[in-house]
């Protein structure tokens, strides 16, 4: 497999391909030249991810990556700076268009789409050095908890029921001055973020505990307004294209680069020419020799570990991540597909997509594949939309499917990610039945009183 194909496992996954009842062949031309432009709103205190920068613009990881997304899917971006609570419930009325950074729980899939998760971090327990009160996560019950208000770190405490003191602040900054003051006993928030904030506020006398802390696990997206599904494929589209043309390496390189490994180097030259004595011509001689081996060997080891990174971001992630060639043979298949679909990679590489497609939808599969093949396109492509799949067990189920295509001088390749909405569908259903139920009593009701 090369590497453009492992590199294809973080985009989108692939399955409507085979669906020609939702398909359509369309210009591949069409959109080209067209812009649109959307607002997007950013934190001012979430280092490295979003920050504000010594000229009042807004900064950071994500939001030089919305930028660069949106650039290569031809949309514009006016970015505005805000508290947290107050940038979220924007987005949820639909004062702004998007967010950069949004971790995604089930209490926010009831307002916003997200997009697939471009970074997967957990989060930590924050104390001031030498607490020792706080050896495991059910220690928290008495403790003062502080976190930042309407960030998943609240959600989390709450839906966790960690302690019976949580308190709420405006930035994670004002809640670590108040833990270093003694106000609180803890805070608990992602512990990269954490680290930057102590840093940037020159607070060492607060420290991580030691302690996992499983079930707070951040999947970083773009976030939207419910509904606006177009926008959210747009931005998918946009991190595939990033992620292949290795922006996102650069861009992780930059807010996460390693600048220890570049001090280390700094001081293997500094020996070397204190150490050998040789004529001044040879001696410059061999020091580039050696820096260039040197700048070599770290951009490899750069691209290995960005390489390595993306591939936990997709092993990681809940959603099915699934690559395929033009002819329905499955390429790639991350964690999540084996948990949705029952079959663990070993069983479905190198295997045709029918493996996992209701027998109902097979001739269309057939007509689907021959249509792309003569240049061909399905219109969900660059789109969501709902489908069917197939257990290993045999049962049926809903998902939820967005696609996009990609070629090379290898061929054509489709990537795409697919979401189990078999809960949200039940949800749905019970929320049809209750008004049912309500709608049936009310005209009782009114009935009786017309009587």
């Amino acid at each position: 497999m090369n590497s453009f194909n492992r590199t294809c496992i973080f985009l989108i996954l692939l399955f409507g391909v085979i669906v020609s009842s939702y398909a359509q062949v369309i210009n591949p031309q069409a959109n080209k030249g067209e812009s649109n432009k959307i607002i997007i709103a950013s934190e001012p205190d979430y280092p490295p991810f979003c920050i504000v920068d010594k000229n009042g613009n807004a900064d950071g990881f994500s939001v030089d990556l919305i930028k660069a997304v949106a650039k290569s899917v031809n949309i514009e971006v006016e970015i505005k700076i805000g508290i947290w609570n107050q940038i979220k419930q924007d987005l949820a009325n639909g004062k702004i268009d998007a967010l950069p950074l949004v971790g995604r729980t089930p209490e926010r899939e009831l307002l916003y789409a997200f997009t697939f998760p471009y970074l997967t971090l957990h989060g930590a327990i924050f104390v001031k050095e030498g607490t020792t009160g706080i050896k495991t996560v059910a220690d928290l019950k008495e403790k003062k908890i502080v976190v930042m208000k309407g960030d998943n770190a609240e959600e989390y405490v709450r839906r966790a029921n960690l302690s019976k003191h949580i308190f709420t602040t405006h930035t994670f900054g004002e809640a670590f001055r108040d833990l270093a003051d003694g106000e609180y006993d803890a805070v608990i928030t992602q512990r990269v973020l954490g680290l930057e904030l102590l840093k940037d506020l020159n607070i060492q006398s607060v420290v991580p505990l030691d302690i996992n802390l499983d079930e707070f696990q951040q999947n970083f997206c773009f976030a939207v307004k419910k509904g606006n599904e177009e926008l959210v494929s747009k931005l998918n589209e946009g991190l595939s294209i990033v992620i292949a043309n290795k922006t996102y390496d650069r861009l992780h390189l930059k807010w996460f680069g390693p600048n220890l490994e570049q001090q280390i180097a700094l001081k293997d030259v500094i020996r070397i020419a204190l150490y050998i004595l040789l004529p001044l011509v040879v001696f410059f001689s061999v020091l580039s020799i050696i820096i260039l081996r040197t700048e070599v060997k770290k951009r490899t080891a750069k691209l290995k570990e960005s390489e390595e990174h993306f591939r936990s971001v997709a092993q990681s992630a809940n959603d099915a991540i699934i690559t395929a060639d033009s002819t329905g043979m499955i390429l790639d298949w991350n964690s999540g597909a084996e948990k949705i679909f029952g079959y663990p990679e070993t069983e479905v590489i190198n295997k045709d997509l029918s493996l996992i497609i209701p027998k109902v939808y097979l001739g269309k599969h057939v007509s689907g594949m021959k249509r792309i093949g003569e240049g061909g396109k399905p219109h969900v492509i660059g789109g969501t939309v709902e489908l069917h799949g197939k257990r290993k067990n045999g049962n049926e189920f809903p998902l939820e499917l967005s696609l996009a295509e990609w070629e090379t001088s290898n061929g054509k390749f489709y990537t795409g990610i697919i979401r189990d909405i078999t809960d949200r569908k039940k949800a749905e259903e019970e929320i049809k039945e209750s008004e049912e139920k309500f709608r049936a009593i009310f005209e009782q009701a009114a009935v009786g009183v017309a009587l």
